[in-house]
């Protein structure tokens, strides 16, 4: 199997390759890294299971989802330098914990719809999304939808969207804690 996704363990040896980040996601142990290999299209939508946590190090490449969003059931942390880019649905649909980190650009150009909820923005939130770094970018639409249950924090990195930055429906929030907080960054 050429790989096109490549598993490492934490000390950086190569465990296994992979045909789709599917397939990645499913396979790969808990705790290890994947990258990908080179400039992908992936028509199959690749979820992480809620008993994973995955490092996704985009090793300079860029990743286009045709028609699928990337679903985090689990605990994600997408890093390194590259792009996650989608032209019809959610580029990420969180469920669990998201981290986006520094030389990631995550874009959704998604057409906007009068009256549709989140699932025509970049991100759909509904666990706990931070942006530490970074650039999220929505052609067209939301670039973050923060559903009832999410919390998103922002740390840094910079958000540009063609309508709204972050739309904020987390009820999940108090005062001490509440559903959004924007710590830093360029919005």
């Amino acid at each position: 199997l050429t790989p096109i996704y490549s598993e490492y363990d934490s000390q950086g040896n190569f465990v296994k390759a992979y045909s789709n980040l599917a397939t990645a996601f499913e396979g790969a142990t808990s705790g290890n890294t994947i990258k990908p290999q080179k400039t992908l299209t992936e028509k199959v939508a690749p979820t992480l299971p809620a008993d994973k946590t995955i490092i996704l190090d985009m090793n300079n490449q860029t990743l286009t989802l045709s028609g699928v969003s990337l679903t985090n059931n689990g605990n994600l942390q997408i890093a390194g330098e590259g792009s996650l880019i989608n032209t019809k649905s959610n580029t990420i649909k969180n469920n669990g914990t998201l981290s986006i980190e520094e030389g990631i650009t995550v874009t959704g150009v998604t057409t906007y719809v009068s009256g549709a909820t989140g699932a025509e923005s970049t991100i759909d939130n509904y666990g706990n999304l931070t942006l530490n770094g970074g650039t999220i970018i929505a052609k067209s639409a939301d670039a973050i939808f923060n559903e009832s249950t999410g919390k998103v924090t922002i740390n840094d990195g910079t958000i540009e969207a063609n309508k709204a930055i972050l739309r904020n429906f987390g009820t999940a929030s108090t005062e001490e804690d509440p559903s959004v907080k924007i710590l830093g960054g360029t919005l």
